[in-house]
């Protein structure tokens, strides 16, 4: 049985496995969901809807174990097409109670002159901060933001900042595709199409 069929993305669904549990996040509707699933053979646990990832077209999740036994799970996503914005939405998830509790969101990128895309998301122990990346077209380079367990973005001198260096992001869509690579390593890249 699907767990959605009104899914309109640009990715297949994000996934993270935290044992025993294994979360999938997606668009679903006009907005995205996270759901838990656990067992032998998986079976849905629980799902939450996450209503401030409305428009979202394409998600990337994070996750991060608490000393509590809860885990604290960042959902990304690039809403609407281009131009996209970038949004994440942070929720707890309890294995006891089988439910998520909504902790927060926070607009990390507002929609810029071109696609905004391929946004990713990770918990950075060594700095105690969520870490969100994602595509621009100007460039085409990649942008980085922090933000902390609040989800309040992070300021820094310069914010959101352009990650130098190597940096590779690829994504299709539809017959399209985007790369970014150093300036030593020459590739070609395509436009970028939302559905």
């Amino acid at each position: 049985m699907p767990l959605t069929t009104a899914a309109t993305a640009v990715r297949p669904p994000a996934i993270s496995w935290q044992s025993p549990t294994l979360f999938v996040a997606s668009p679903d509707g006009s907005s995205a969901t996270i759901w838990a699933l656990s067992g032998q053979p998986l079976a849905m646990m629980t799902s939450q809807s996450l209503a401030a990832l409305t428009g979202a077209r394409g998600v990337s999740i994070g996750a991060r174990a608490n000393s509590n036994g809860t885990t604290s799970l960042a959902i990304v996503a690039e809403l609407g097409c281009t131009p996209q914005a970038i949004h994440v939405e942070v929720v707890d998830y309890d294995p006891q109670a089988m439910s998520f509790t909504v902790v927060g969101d926070a607009t990390l990128a507002m929609p810029g002159a071109g696609f905004q895309t391929t946004p990713t998301v990770v918990w950075t122990a060594l700095r105690n901060r969520w870490l969100t990346t994602w595509v621009v077209e100007a460039g085409p380079q990649v942008m980085g933001r922090f933000f902390d367990d609040s989800v309040k973005p992070i300021k820094l001198s310069e914010d959101p900042f352009a990650i130098p260096g190597v940096a590779f992001a690829g994504q299709a869509l539809a017959n399209a595709h985007a790369v970014v690579v150093s300036p030593s390593d020459q590739m070609s890249d395509s436009k970028l199409r939302c559905p």
